[in-house]
């Protein structure tokens, strides 16, 4: 370059390719190196701008006589022209033809998980991004990459935010780097926006969305879808929201069922046995009302009789009548009040010892037969 001439821009570059001053090899050895985030913008440029590129790609590929890095660049601007026009079929045929010659390039696990992204694997698109990040962390595109391949994975349910939070948590620092590196680029605070809908912010997460709208330039060819698709994001964080709410509000619903539930059950058990506690009591009474009356008619038809052999009988059936009570007691109350039926059955018991001792306690109070 002589002195004083002023070195061209890059959209001068391809402004001589479309004019054929420069053929594609030349506009490929002018590229800068492919860890930059400029290489692949200028090879989607020159893309957007030249619909038959593929075909000069082909055969650039295909003749051996040009440089390694002549050859990755047609390789690649093959890989994401494939990818725009969403021949996936052609795509996965590249990677597997070139892997073998490419594989140890920085940025060909960037160009496999763009493929197993769309058309493969989400675990290994995911593997392969972050492979990509490790060789090159200062590329905002391919820290972007590995965040919208998560946001996508976890929109669509391939991963679940309960079992991946740590997932979650690298993909927004991620496009956060991104956007430090590349501030002026819409589509990364969508990103931004929708990874922040997944973790639950929705407030910042239409804030983000909103920026990317404010900051996409109206003459845009596309702008109109641009920003419906925008839009289509912040109707799905709305909805989100709404079906998040609702689900918390149910979950409250059932925790409020269930505590009614309870305190209903333990109310019913409470009033159940308070009635069969009733019941005891009441059998209880009409037990020794029934042995009463039995004990007073015996009583009666005893004391005609001879003095001893009556008072016997009546001590026998007193006895009897307590040993009976205390066996009742036990059937009707179990263990509860075992210390009052014990008491009982010992009286009961002692009773039939005196009635079997009777004659002897006679003599010796000196006591005769009336």
């Amino acid at each position: 370059m002589t002195a004083g001439t002023k070195e061209k821009t890059f959209d001068e570059h391809i402004e001589d390719y479309l004019n054929n001053i420069i053929k594609l090899p030349d506009f490929f050895a002018l590229l800068p190196d492919e860890t930059k985030r400029e290489y692949e913008l200028y090879i989607g440029d020159i893309i957007k701008k030249d619909k038959g590129i593929d075909e000069k790609a082909i055969e650039i590929l295909t003749d051996k006589k040009y440089s390694e890095d002549i050859l990755y660049s047609a390789f690649y601007c093959l890989c994401i022209y494939y990818r725009r026009y969403k021949e996936y079929r052609k795509y996965s045929e590249l990677l597997t033809k070139y892997r073998s010659l490419f594989y140890e390039h920085p940025t060909f696990d960037y160009l496999e998980s763009m493929f197993e992204q769309e058309f493969g694997d989400i675990r290994k698109a995911i593997d392969l991004s972050l492979s990509a990040i490790g060789k090159v962390n200062d590329n905002a595109g391919i820290l972007h990459s590995h965040a919208i391949i998560l946001a996508e994975a976890f929109e669509d349910n391939k991963l679940d935010i309960r079992t991946n939070p740590q997932e979650l948590d690298n993909a927004i620092i991620a496009v956060k780097k991104a956007i430090r590196l590349t501030n002026n680029y819409p589509k990364f605070y969508c990103t931004l926006g929708r990874l922040q809908a997944i973790k639950g912010d929705f407030e910042n997460a239409k804030k983000s969305i909103y920026q990317a709208i404010d900051m996409e330039k109206p003459e845009r060819l596309d702008y109109s879808l641009v920003i419906a698709d925008y839009q289509r994001h912040i109707t799905r964080i709305e909805f989100i929201r709404n079906f998040k709410s609702l689900d918390e509000y149910k979950e409250r619903l059932e925790k409020d069922l269930t505590d009614i539930k309870e305190k209903t059950e333990k109310r019913f058990s409470d009033i159940n046995e308070t009635i069969n506690g009733y019941m005891t009591r009441n059998l209880e009474f009409l037990g020794f009302f029934t042995a009463l009356i039995s004990f007073t008619i015996g009583s009666i038809q005893i004391a005609a009789s001879n003095y001893e052999n009556a008072a016997r009988l009546i001590i026998t059936l007193c006895g009897g009548l307590l040993l009976a009570l205390g066996g009742f007691g036990i059937i009707l109350n179990g263990r509860k009040g075992i210390s009052r039926t014990l008491l009982v059955i010992t009286l009961g018991i002692i009773m039939l010892v005196l009635a079997i001792l009777f004659p002897t306690v006679l003599q010796m109070f000196g006591l005769t037969e009336f």
